[in-house]
């Protein structure tokens, strides 16, 4: 690594950066000699990586949201005003946007937090345990042998069917 380079913290948006023609990188204001960052290479600090589980569930709720608003990756990149490509990382779980981030990705989406850190759920399993009897039934039925299981919902949907007419 290339020891020249000097850290710099802009004054504006507080982005630690490499400095870079005396500018920053994310707001382009002038960033000040005084503002350097002092290094400690005697001691360096390890920050923990997150789960793969929450970058893959925060993946995996990003791209689904999205598409339910038949939004493109470039429309949703607009409204967090971050690039494309950053939308695309977070989407194959490649990075892991800080809380600011997920904040303001929910609102984007406008669906709450918890919408976006929650395991998805699936809708067949969803309409399951939203009705009683279903709920009750499929408890028993999982527990049957396949003959038995399969004349229970011969019934079911006969009885299904005789009350739909």
């Amino acid at each position: 690594m290339n020891d020249e380079r000097q850290v710099v913290k802009c004054p504006h948006c507080d982005l630690v950066q490499f400095e870079h023609r005396g500018n920053c990188l994310r707001c382009h204001q002038a960033i000040l000699p005084t503002t350097r960052v002092q290094q400690h290479h005697d001691n360096p600090i390890e920050l923990p990586t997150p789960p793969q589980g929450i970058r893959a569930l925060v993946a995996e709720n990003c791209r689904r949201l999205r598409l339910a608003k038949h939004w493109s990756q470039r429309l949703l990149a607009v409204q967090l005003g971050s690039p494309r490509t950053y939308i695309s990382k977070i989407e194959i779980g490649r990075t892991l946007p800080n809380m600011k981030q997920i904040v303001r990705l929910a609102t984007a989406l406008s669906v709450p937090l918890t919408v976006l850190l929650a395991p998805a759920v699936d809708p067949r399993q969803a309409q399951i345990e939203s009705d009683p009897l279903t709920r009750e039934m499929a408890a028993y039925v999982g527990k049957l042998d396949n003959s038995a299981r399969r004349r229970v919902l011969v019934e079911a949907r006969w009885l299904w069917q005789r009350r739909a007419s």
